[in-house]
């Protein structure tokens, strides 16, 4: 689970050292507390919350929380040479603007929408991880949807104008 916690992670500081150290911390206190630990319903959502719990009191004095790191991948077709550039240009133009759409909602509902598409967390394990109740859940990630399809329209609008 490192790999996706570090990942997790930054998005609550860009500081790695700190992101490490919270991991560290959390893997050694769960084996610490092993013989006492409660009976963990999902494994993932406990550390994802905890973690998250541990880094919020860490950096609660540094105000900045750190761009989702979007990644998307698109088809790769291998066209020539021109066709290419061109293909480049366009995904790093929808990318940019994706991205642009997802930074503009607010932070509960990235946070949502991180969870639930990056790392694949039940609506349940989402609540638990950002201290929420199911419902809370579905309503950040409608919102969020519905804000992006709304705005996407009209960034895909600009995009075709353009002569993409």
């Amino acid at each position: 689970y490192y790999k996706p916690l570090f990942h997790y992670g930054t998005k609550f500081s860009a500081d790695h050292e700190i992101v490490g150290d919270c991991i560290q911390d959390l893997f050694l206190y769960i084996w610490e507390k092993r013989g006492s630990l409660p009976e963990i319903k999902s494994v993932r959502a406990y550390l994802f919350s905890s973690l998250r719990h541990n880094l919020i009191k860490r950096v609660r004095h540094q105000l900045r929380i750190s761009d989702m790191d979007l990644d998307v991948s698109f088809y790769d077709q291998n066209p020539i040479a021109e066709e290419a550039i061109v293909q480049a240009e366009r995904e790093q133009m929808v990318k940019s603007l994706l991205k642009k759409k997802i930074d503009q909602l607010p932070r509960r509902q990235k946070e949502a929408l991180y969870l639930r598409y990056y790392e694949n967390l039940s609506y349940e394990e989402i609540g638990t991880v950002m201290n929420i109740n199911r419902q809370a859940v579905a309503n950040y990630l409608q919102h969020a949807l519905d804000k992006l399809k709304k705005s996407w329209k009209y960034a895909v609008a600009i995009v075709i104008s353009l002569g993409f």
